[in-house]
């Protein structure tokens, strides 16, 4: 997943149904998912919520979503002998 650090521009609340509470607020630098097709961007936080990206900068990548995964074989361990018991 590419990531972004984006910078707040304006400050906004979003509350859900049940009356909880999320907020950006100006100035601050938070980490964001990229824009979707809606036009908004994930505030990876407390809670992960959607939050419209007009109130970012565009912001600098993070992670650009690529992962480079090694198969490891540890050198410090070796299998034990069979002892033929």
């Amino acid at each position: 997943m590419k990531t972004f650090n984006r910078v707040c521009i304006k400050d906004y609340s979003i509350v859900d149904q049940e009356g909880n509470t999320a907020t950006v607020e100006k100035g601050k630098k938070y980490l964001t998912s990229n824009v979707n097709s809606d036009g908004e961007v994930k505030v990876f936080s407390k809670f992960w919520v959607f939050f419209p990206f007009e109130l970012f900068t565009v912001g600098e990548i993070f992670t650009d979503g690529t992962f480079s995964f090694k198969k490891v074989v540890p050198t410090c361990f070796s299998m034990p002998k069979n002892t033929g018991n």
